[in-house]
């Protein structure tokens, strides 16, 4: 069915748009935030590392769980996807931290001093370098 087919191509473009504009580059922000400074340079390599390598995988693995003689799951194949989403939606809001507006030094503080990263939003600096 043409329009079908349309109708996934589209949803697909708008899918590629909010990601490059949302998660896609956000992990990159976290990332140069996340570590001390003593193993930014390590961790930032691994992290790098892990994400090329996570992205080889779903890229090998699509054609496979779309194929009739495989997986054959088809379009049901963004419902893992999909699901994905709401994981990272969960991790986010447990495990992310609110670093905006703070030093480097200040993110080590935070870290420090704020057990959940829920409540790192209350967060309000000792150390300020500025003045």
């Amino acid at each position: 069915d043409l329009a079908a087919q349309r109708a996934a191509i589209a949803f697909v473009c708008i899918y590629i748009y909010f990601f490059a504009s949302s998660w896609g580059p956000v992990a990159w922000v976290v990332t140069g935030e996340l570590y001390p400074l003593k193993v930014r340079a390590k961790a930032l390599s691994m992290t790098t590392a892990t994400n090329w390598l996570l992205n080889f995988a779903i890229a090998y693995s699509t054609p496979y769980l779309v194929d009739a003689e495989h997986a054959n799951l088809q379009s049901k194949v963004f419902f893992i996807w999909g699901g994905a989403c709401l994981i990272a939606i969960v991790f986010v809001w447990a495990l992310i931290y609110e670093t905006k507006g703070l030093t480097l030094e200040q993110v080590d503080e935070l870290y420090g001093l704020v057990d959940k990263a829920w409540q790192s939003q209350k967060f309000r600096p000792k150390v300020n370098f500025r003045e």
